[in-house]
C-alpha cells in the first residue's frame, strides 16, 4: 500500500496502520523530535509535498542537537519539485542552508563531512560551502582559513583535495571584489 500524505493544521503525527504509514505535514506547533521524524520518513516517500519538507526543516532552526544537524545535512542536496509553489519565507537560501546557518558553528563538523563525502551530490557540496561561508559571514577570510585547516587535517590526499577545492569555491561567497581578493590571498598563501 502506498504511503499517504495529509496536510493538516495539527502537529506532526506518525501513525502506523498495519503496513501503511501516514505522514502528517508538520505545522508551527511541531516540536524538534516530530520534525526530525518527519524528515527521516519523508526521505523514503517521493509524494511528500515540498511545503511540508520546508516546514519541517524550518522547525529545526536554532536546534543544536546532533540528530537535527545530521538530518539537515542530508537535505543539502534536496531540490524542490515545484519551487514556484513553495514559500520558504524571506530567506534567499535553500531551506537546509538557512536552517544550518541559524544553528551556526555546531553544524561545521557535519558540513565538513559533506564536503569529503564522495557520494554527496555537487548541489549538496555547493550548499555545504555556502552554509560554511554564511556562518563565517562576519569574517569571510576565516571561512576560507577554516576549510584550508580542515584540508591540512584530512585523513588522506583525496579528502584534502576536496577540502582545498571547497576553499577555492568559497571565495565566491566573500562579498565584493576587495573582500574576494582578500579571500583569494588567504587561499594562495597556503
Amino acid at each position: 500500500m502506498r504511503n499517504k500524505v495529509l496536510v493538516s493544521a495539527l502537529p506532526l503525527l506518525l501513525l502506523t496502520l498495519g503496513a501503511a504509514q501516514t505522514l502528517v505535514c508538520p505545522d508551527e506547533h511541531a516540536n524538534e523530535r516530530q520534525a526530525i521524524s518527519f524528515l527521516k520518513a519523508s526521505r523514503l516517500d517521493s509524494h511528500v509535498p515540498d511545503h511540508c519538507v520546508v516546514s519541517a526543516i524550518r522547525r529545526l532552526e536554532h536546534s543544536h542537537s546532533a540528530d537535527a544537524i545530521h538530518v539537515l545535512v542530508e537535505y543539502l542536496g534536496w531540490k524542490e519539485s515545484e519551487p514556484s509553489q513553495v514559500t520558504t519565507g524571506s530567506s534567499m537560501f535553500h531551506p537546509a542552508v538557512g536552517t544550518l546557518f541559524s544553528i551556526g558553528k555546531p553544524a561545521l563538523p557535519a558540513l565538513t563531512e559533506v564536503l569529503v563525502d564522495t557520494n554527496a551530490s555537487k548541489v549538496a557540496r555547493d550548499n555545504a560551502v555556502e552554509t560554511i561561508m554564511c556562518i563565517f559571514r562576519d569574517d569571510s577570510k576565516a571561512g576560507v582559513r577554516f576549510l584550508l585547516k580542515k584540508a591540512s587535517e584530512a585523513r588522506d590526499g583525496g579528502e584534502a583535495s576536496m577540502l582545498r577545492q571547497a576553499a577555492s569555491s568559497a571565495t565566491r561567497w566573500c562579498g565584493d571584489d576587495t573582500h574576494r581578493s582578500e579571500c583569494e590571498a588567504v587561499l594562495n598563501s597556503e
